[in-house]
């Protein structure tokens, strides 16, 4: 698939192809080991855009796949779009590397109800903490994901659902920032003592 059928594409279809490949697939296509070697050698500064729902689901994959200590999301409410159920077999693994560790994982929901498939998670996983948190009027936050020293920052964009094109996904990942990772755990833990209060 290419650049232009993605403009073109829903993220629902995206979705369907990516459950259709499933899990192993991308571990078997080497995203996992690319996040490896991005991690072990790559700068502080080293960028990968994500301009598409698929590169959020395998930029998000192979994240998950070497995540081992610390997990930190901010997202948003539950929709039509199973990004985490889609997610669920990579994230379920950096869930046991982070219990085995004795990491932490917290996830913020953003005006919206948990979607069913963290919950489930959530009753799977002691070290899942999740809180549910509502943006104050107009103010602009975007989605992120911090693990370990990686830090994926999703430009804000309007609702979506599963007829939504594929494109309106953006953001941007850092493979092995440890000063950004911090800053933004800090951040994100800045949200956390409001929403749990």
């Amino acid at each position: 698939m290419n650049r232009e059928n993605i403009n073109q594409t829903t993220i629902g279809e995206i979705q369907d192809i990516f459950i259709k490949l499933g899990h192993e697939h991308f571990v078997n296509k080497g995203i996992v080991t690319t996040f490896k070697l991005l991690r072990q050698n790559s700068s502080y500064n080293t960028l990968i855009n994500n301009d598409s729902y698929l590169d959020a689901l395998m930029l998000t994959e192979g994240m998950f796949s070497i995540t081992n200590n610390n997990l930190r999301i901010l997202t948003g409410g539950a929709s039509d779009v199973s990004f985490f159920d889609v997610l669920k077999d990579s994230l379920k693994s950096a869930l046991e590397r982070i219990t085995s560790n004795s990491g932490i994982a917290k996830i913020i929901v953003l005006d919206g109800m948990i979607p069913k498939e963290l919950k489930k998670l959530q009753s799977e996983y002691n070290v899942l903490k999740i809180a549910k948190g509502r943006k104050k009027n107009n103010i602009s936050i975007g989605h992120m994901i911090v693990a370990d020293s990686m830090v994926r920052e999703e430009i804000e964009h309007e609702p979506i659902n599963l007829k939504s094109k594929a494109n309106l996904i953006n953001a941007k990942i850092y493979p092995n920032n440890e000063p950004l990772a911090s800053i933004k755990r800090n951040l994100f833990d800045s949200y956390w003592k409001v929403v749990t209060q």
